[in-house]
């Protein structure tokens, strides 16, 4: 990860950060709440967004709510906490990778199951009339416990678990990494 000297963070560089980072928590609670137009209010009219990492779909903003609203459906609660933003602000373009921890219960017939599930958000960042938006979002997966309950097919330790996905958000993250580190 980059790391800035004292005197790049300026005023402006600070104001930029915190309203990518605001970005995120206006993210988490538009889908916790299943209010579609905050969600809708996190993303530039033709981003893409791409979830297929964790067994999602590909689409734009409607097609992601769409997706969203079904399949938050078995779900009997949401909390989904944004961590560990890196965030690389470039003018008004930026990219940034920032980690998810989605923790929503299941009710079952033998009570409240948990299904967890974490990774990073690989987004470019574009500043709007209206603030920040996010022009492009994927997903890196780092675990999903639909994986785990009886342990078939579990891979060996250090290989990563099954994934669908996208090659797009495959080359999306690795454009990211030779980005961030370099």
């Amino acid at each position: 990860m980059k790391q800035l000297k004292a005197n790049q963070y300026t005023h402006e560089y600070v104001a930029d950060r915190l309203q990518i980072q605001d970005l995120g928590t206006r993210y988490a609670v538009g889908v916790d709440r299943r209010e579609w137009d905050i969600l809708r209010s996190c993303f530039t009219e033709d981003a893409m967004i791409d979830y297929t990492a964790m067994g999602g779909i590909r689409g734009n903003v409607d097609g992601i709510i769409d997706f969203l609203s079904t399949a938050l459906v078995p779900f009997v609660g949401h909390q989904h906490f944004m961590l560990n933003h890196e965030i690389d602000i470039q003018g008004d373009k930026a990219i940034g990778r920032v980690g998810f921890y989605n923790p929503m219960p299941i009710q079952t017939e033998n009570g409240v199951v948990f299904y967890i599930c974490g990774g990073w958000y690989i987004d470019d960042y574009v500043r709007t009339e209206d603030g920040w938006k996010i022009a492009a979002r994927s997903e890196e997966m780092s675990f999903d416990t639909s994986k785990f309950p009886m342990l078939q097919n579990f891979p060996e330790p250090g290989q990563p678990l099954e994934s669908n996905e996208s090659v797009q958000s495959k080359e999306r993250r690795t454009a990211f990494k030779e980005k961030f580190y370099k």
